[in-house]
């Protein structure tokens, strides 16, 4: 199924349910189903996170650092100036690719606290840890024992003023979604493709290393952005 355009209605047939094990759920709730128990629309207030990394772009751009840090390493403030390949959810834990590709949703997450995520009810605030959220992009699967696969991911961090910011792929960090709109909360901002939202993550101050899946090639560092696919905010 083709990239649709951001803001196009989708496919017709191609969104209706996906299944989790036995049961089958509206594509609406999917996002409920996965974290447990609904996100409250409530939280939209901006409060200051004195364990959150300041949001400093500059010392993200230009070579090396701008080209070897994505969206992951970026939230989780794991700057490096060499890597063999983009880190990835699960990498440092010991998922490889070929699991990842037929990985069920739910366990996606357990991969990421074995990462060194903690799970959170929402976006709360934590003593020594600051908030990152977490979404997916998922392609409609009309054959095979799924109807639904992972695509791509992508990860937001709370900066220490509160707000948020993200880093796609080998591009700079930037504090706007897709529509060009300030990220105020990443559950109510356009994600774009990234539209099924995952849920928010606690992440220690200080940061945590991440790492590639251990089957990934590891490809040339490239100016453009046109790094591969399942590299996590490409």
């Amino acid at each position: 199924m083709g990239k649709r355009e951001r803001g196009a209605s989708p496919a017709p047939g191609a969104w209706q349910s996906c299944k989790i094990g036995n049961a089958a759920f509206s594509r609406a709730v999917i996002c409920s189903a996965l974290m447990k128990q609904p996100l409250k629309k409530a939280f939209n207030d901006v409060a200051p996170c004195p364990d959150a990394p300041d949001y400093e772009p500059e010392l993200w751009t230009g070579h090396p650092f701008q080209f070897m840090n994505n969206c992951y390493s970026y939230a989780v403030n794991d700057m490096r100036r060499d890597r063999p390949a983009m880190p990835a959810p699960g990498g440092k834990a010991g998922l490889t690719l070929e699991q990842y590709r037929s990985l069920p949703l739910h366990e996606l997450i357990t991969w990421l606290q074995r990462d060194g995520l903690e799970r959170a009810s929402g976006p709360v605030a934590r003593p020594g840890h600051y908030l990152v959220a977490f979404a997916l992009q998922l392609e409609f699967c009309p054959a095979g024992d799924r109807q639904w696969r992972m695509v791509d991911g992508h990860f937001w961090r709370q900066d220490a003023d509160g707000l948020w910011s993200h880093k796609p792929g080998m591009l700079l960090p930037s504090r706007e979604d897709a529509s060009g709109r300030q990220i105020v909360m990443p559950h109510q901002c356009d994600r774009g493709i990234y539209d099924e939202f995952m849920g928010y993550f606690h992440v220690p101050k200080g940061g945590l290393q991440v790492e590639s899946w251990k089957d990934m090639v590891p490809h040339p560092v490239r100016r453009d952005h046109g790094s591969p696919k399942l590299t996590m905010g490409k």
